[in-house]
């Protein structure tokens, strides 16, 4: 005899059931299954026959029950949130408080769940306008808004020099300019002078190429930045004669070294010379424009030092109380006498020692640069965005409230206050807009790691770019302010204090409905408006991107070209013309690699950006 069942149970993926409601509706569907098998046998059906129809029966059932499961499990969800409120209600106190709140949640779920359209499209509409927003301001807070991590930041400035006349409108600092400023000022505490290049270590494995900032003495106490081990740089590190030192990053500690706190005295092969490890710097560093593995010393014999070999970075801290216009003042009164302390070996005119003028800002802004303006102009776009979200979820409000508006004046009708009936809409609102909220921080922690990874190269502080607390405070803020619109909305709807109005047909229904379509259509205005700002600023930021490609460069744009670093330290060949002859075997081994046409060695890529920006004279 079949065992019924088992057939059942093999067939049918039943979803977990509590108690023996499972047991109870397989040994039903079994009895029903036997009796129709029965029946078919009997009427003269073959048994695979009659197999198929119980088959058929039973995916029937099937799908039934599937359809019916929701429902239950909706319900039963409902009796257990009732049975939930009614028990925190007689509690009293908080626990009633609570016991209402459930009850409210549970109403407006509800009835969002009655118009699942409108819910599903307000939520993804206003969460990816939300979270655009956020992600674009915690970009901007965690890069332009917040401070460095340097103490009493207000008094930090950054020294460059400017030449328009001689097409240098940024030529920063040099080692004359440098020692100039810091014997004779009288408007700093401390100044320093820096640079990052890339540096070859060898005898730790294979070679690595790492970059390095090299400083002079006084950077660190400049900023007021404390090594985390060890010391910083002395004045007898400094000197060329002296045993050479190097000091480590906090991240180049910890990942070559394990944090190992025994690396103080230990040898670092630093482009052919070996350096002991004075000391391990904090993170903070990177907030000087360098994100360095190791700090090196910038060691100047003062008898060879002259004006020229610009381009260095430069930092100061303020005494207190002085202003920037004091600064400029001290210092175009010390940049004259540079030429005559240190007389560059060639000669020099007048004219060009004037042309030459101090540039003082403050440490952020030179650290900032155009990034600042550049993030300024993403965040109004990505504001544009919000709105027209806000605009739509609005015309949706707007048109869920003019289908309503038969419910709430019967509410009305029968006694509910304007205040319940207002209640109601921000009920529906603030739980749209909460949703829409969670969705949003999602969606922005997704959106952050995206543009911090496609982040235009050269943007500072980007490993400082988090979600914090300021940027979970904006989503808070939008969430309070999209409530009270999209609360305020259909409350303002004149018809809400006349019941009776709307209740009737005819021309009461073509008022409201005139009432209406003004409304929507000074949001529809809107929505076009932020839409041809957005769409013109588009065009213009699109525009300005094709203008910068189709510059003519001079350069054969169907020919692939590679290009690669080729570091030889000093310390490993001294010898000039041995680093030339290298130069040269390696162009030449390249040549012999099938597929290369041509292979050429330059100081700086053309169109890459930096450079040397110092003259050069036969000599």
């Amino acid at each position: 005899m079949r065992d019924w069942v088992s057939f059942v149970r093999d067939r049918l993926d039943l979803p977990p059931m509590k108690g023996q409601r499972e047991e109870r509706m397989v040994g039903e569907l079994a009895d029903h299954l036997e009796e129709l098998f029965g029946d078919a046998v009997l009427k003269g059906m073959t048994e695979a026959e009659a197999e198929q129809l119980v088959q058929e029966e039973l995916t029937e059932a099937a799908a039934a029950f599937l359809r019916a499961e929701p429902a239950r499990r909706r319900s039963e969800a409902a009796r257990w949130s009732e049975k939930k409120e009614t028990s925190l209600r007689s509690r009293g106190g908080f626990s009633s408080v609570l016991g209402d709140a459930l009850r409210e949640s549970r109403l407006t779920l509800r009835a969002l769940a009655r118009r699942p359209g409108f819910s599903v499209a307000s939520v993804v509409v206003l969460s990816l306008g939300m979270g655009a927003t956020v992600a674009m301001y915690a970009l901007v807070d965690s890069i332009v808004l917040s401070p460095l991590s340097f103490p009493d930041q207000d008094r930090l400035v950054s020294i460059s020099h400017a030449a328009p006349t001689r097409g240098m409108d940024d030529a920063g600092q040099c080692a004359a300019w440098h020692f100039t400023y810091e014997d004779g000022n009288r408007v700093f505490e401390s100044m320093g002078m820096y640079s990052g290049e890339t540096v070859t270590i060898t005898g730790q494995g294979d070679p690595q190429a790492v970059t390095a900032m090299l400083v002079t003495q006084h950077v660190f106490r400049a900023v007021g930045l404390d090594p985390v081990l060890g010391r910083t740089f002395l004045s007898e590190d400094m000197d060329p004669n002296s045993a050479p030192t190097v000091m480590l990053s906090h991240e180049y500690w910890t990942s070559r070294f394990g944090s190992d706190p025994e690396v103080l005295g230990r040898s670092l092969r630093v482009d052919g010379v070996t350096r002991e490890v004075v000391g391990v710097m904090p993170p903070e560093v990177a907030d000087l424009g360098v994100q360095p593995s190791v700090v090196l010393p910038l060691r100047y014999d003062l008898t060879s030092v002259f004006v020229g070999n610009i381009g260095y970075a430069s930092v100061a801290r303020l005494r207190p109380g002085v202003e920037l216009d004091a600064v400029g003042q001290d210092l175009r009164r010390l940049l004259p006498t540079a030429w005559d302390r240190f007389p560059p070996p060639w000669a020099t005119s007048d004219d060009d020692i004037a042309a030459f003028s101090p540039v003082v800002v403050s440490l952020k802004d030179r650290l900032l640069g155009p990034a600042s303006s550049f993030l300024w102009v993403l965040m109004g776009g990505v504001s544009v965005v919000l709105l027209m979200s806000c605009a739509t979820v609005a015309s949706l409000v707007l048109v869920r409230a003019e289908g309503r508006a038969g419910e709430m004046a019967v509410r009305v009708a029968l006694g509910a206050s304007r205040g319940r009936v207002r209640w109601e809409y921000a009920r529906e609102a603030g739980l749209i807009v909460a949703l829409s909220a969670v969705l949003a921080v999602a969606l922005a922690t997704l959106a952050l790691q995206v543009l911090v990874a496609f982040a235009p190269e050269g943007l500072p502080r980007l490993d400082s770019v988090t979600l914090g607390f300021r940027a979970v405070a904006v989503v808070v803020g939008l969430a309070v302010g999209s409530t009270a619109l999209f609360a305020v909305l259909p409350s303002l709807r004149s018809a809400l204090g006349r019941p009776a109005g709307v209740l009737r047909t005819g021309v009461s229904r073509n008022s409201r409905g005139r009432r209406s379509a003004l409304g929507l259509d000074m949001i529809a205005g809107a929505q076009v408006g932020l839409a041809v700002v957005l769409l013109i600023g588009s065009v213009l930021l699109l525009r300005s991107a094709e203008s910068l490609r189709s510059v003519e460069t001079g350069f054969a744009d169907d020919l692939p070209l590679l290009v690669f670093d080729l570091l030889i330290p000093s310390g490993e060949v001294e010898d000039i013309e041995e680093t030339a002859q290298l130069h040269q075997e390696v162009l030449r081994r390249i040549e012999l690699i099938p597929g290369v046409e041509s292979v050429a060695l330059a100081s700086s890529i053309p169109l890459a950006g930096g450079g040397n920006v110092n003259p050069f004279h036969v000599e």
